[in-house]
């Protein structure tokens, strides 16, 4: 048996990096062309709330001025590059241990 459990992180700011047309502005049904946006997402993690106990020296790390762990990681999303002609959905994959 195998249980999975969720820490807990507020994003603090999202950085968009690169913007790139995909597929040369090839349009994709209603949605139109998509454009991949590229960049950072920060976080800030609360050492003193119990569901973040699980994340291993988490307490041990610097806090900034609220008291929280700053993290970041890479992000990519595939977008309409008119959100209006899309479907309002979001497909989200998490990635796993840097994969």
């Amino acid at each position: 048996m195998v249980v999975a459990s969720a820490a807990e992180a507020r994003v603090v700011r999202l950085r968009i990096e690169r913007r790139e047309v995909v597929l040369h502005g090839r349009e994709f049904g209603a949605a139109g062309p998509y454009e991949k946006l590229v960049g950072k997402v920060d976080f800030g993690v609360d050492p003193d709330l119990p569901r973040n106990a699980m994340i291993v020296d988490l307490t041990l790390a610097p806090r900034n001025a609220r008291g929280e762990v700053e993290a970041s990681a890479d992000f990519y999303m595939l977008k309409p590059v008119d959100p209006a002609r899309g479907n309002r959905r979001l497909l989200y994959e998490v990635g796993n241990r840097g994969g």
